[in-house]
């Protein structure tokens, strides 16, 4: 933003002169299709809360097949705890495996 001032013998006069970006937005287009040609499955995997701390926002899911996923705070839907049974997607980001999305299926008895 640049600012200039003005002066007059009268009185002072201040003029703001503001810089404009200006963004243009498309729309883009999502191909959603749950046939039987799709890239996805619409079955969500399910796994056991093994893990999570609320206070350092991080934990583990142990999956259907033994493996374990990493979980962090930001990709609950649902608050989770230890032995929940919860339904997830997962990412791979850098070689490594997590979960989000993660939703509560049923709580811990």
């Amino acid at each position: 933003m640049t600012n200039e001032t003005i002066t007059t013998t009268s009185r002072q006069k201040t003029l703001a002169f503001t810089e404009f970006i200006l963004v243009k937005f498309e729309p883009i287009k999502l191909q959603i299709s749950n046939g039987p040609h799709s890239p996805k499955s619409s079955v969500m995997p399910e796994g056991t809360v093994k893990f999570f701390d609320n206070e350092k926002c991080f934990g583990f899911i142990e999956t259907e097949d033994q493996n374990e996923l990493y979980v962090h705070a930001g990709d609950l839907i649902d608050l989770i705890k230890k032995n929940d049974l919860v339904s997830f997607d997962v990412q791979t980001e850098n070689n490594k495996r997590s979960a989000f999305n993660v939703k509560i299926i049923r709580k811990k008895r």
